[in-house]
């Protein structure tokens, strides 16, 4: 594994952390949005529920202090939410110790893949038929949706989905994409920017159209979009053996390192 890579894509998501945080500010004011600089990261809240309320990017600077986790926690309790941080494998071995101290406890892995932007991307004979457009400006609310409604698999779609996929959609540095198969919106994603860096995220195809090419084809128009950017490098998130990590390593990604989410209490 690259530090290099590991060191800039863990930076990147500490300030696309903080970019949601003011984001969320502005068009939610009513959640309470904050974040705070800590331990060489960023601590973010977006809401009590939000998978965007977390701390990334510790102890990737030097040593990580009690008072520095003790902060995150104050951060987390002050807003009703549950302290979640997300630790780099790279991180200083001080980072864990303090957290088991402070009683955090392994909830979930997750995967980051990563891709050489200067190869090139090969089409896919599975995906003949979907068509990859940008969505446009007025097109948020139904971005948010299609987004959430391909995670949910038929469960409520809440207040809390609608105000993380405009967040998404708000960012200065995203683009939106919208999948569609036979004319009709069946998939969405996002690609964000960050110098050299892409990172793909926010991948959703809706039930009944999934194993038909729709994931793969967005996968492909995103890195075709980054390397006309310029960006050298793609980067993804991936619960581990999931279908997202199966297709994105059908387009060259590769693991380079497994974070672990640590919560308190859990």
């Amino acid at each position: 594994m690259s530090s290099t890579i590991a060191l800039q894509i863990e930076s990147s998501n500490a300030e696309a952390l903080w970019e949601h945080s003011e984001i969320a500010q502005r068009i939610f004011p009513e959640i309470g949005a904050d974040a705070i600089r800590v331990g060489g990261g960023v601590a973010s809240f977006v809401g009590a529920n939000s998978p965007l309320s977390y701390a990334v990017g510790l102890g990737l600077k030097g040593k990580v202090t009690g008072g520095e986790i003790g902060r995150i926690v104050e951060f987390f309790r002050s807003h009703n939410a549950v302290p979640r941080v997300n630790v780099c494998n790279l991180a200083d071995e001080s980072l864990l110790t303090e957290l088991r101290a402070c009683g955090f406890r392994l909830y979930e892995f997750i995967n980051v893949l990563s891709r050489d932007l200067t190869l090139p991307v090969e089409e896919d004979e599975r995906s003949s038929g979907v068509v990859v457009r940008l969505a446009k400006s007025d097109e948020a609310e139904s971005w948010s949706k299609l987004v959430a409604e391909g995670f949910l698999d038929g469960a409520p779609y809440t207040e809390v989905e609608r105000q993380l996929g405009l967040i998404f959609f708000n960012r200065a540095t995203v683009r939106c994409y919208f999948a569609e198969l036979n004319g009709k919106n069946v998939g969405a994603g996002a690609l964000f920017t960050d110098g050299n860096y892409a990172a793909l995220t926010a991948m959703s195809v809706m039930k009944g159209y999934r194993n038909r090419g729709v994931q793969g084809a967005a996968i492909r128009a995103r890195l075709l979009e980054a390397q006309r950017l310029g960006c050298e490098i793609a980067g993804l998130f991936a619960s581990p053996g999931s279908t997202s990590e199966r297709n994105a390593e059908r387009n060259g990604f590769r693991l380079i390192y497994t974070k672990a989410i640590m919560k308190l209490g859990a």
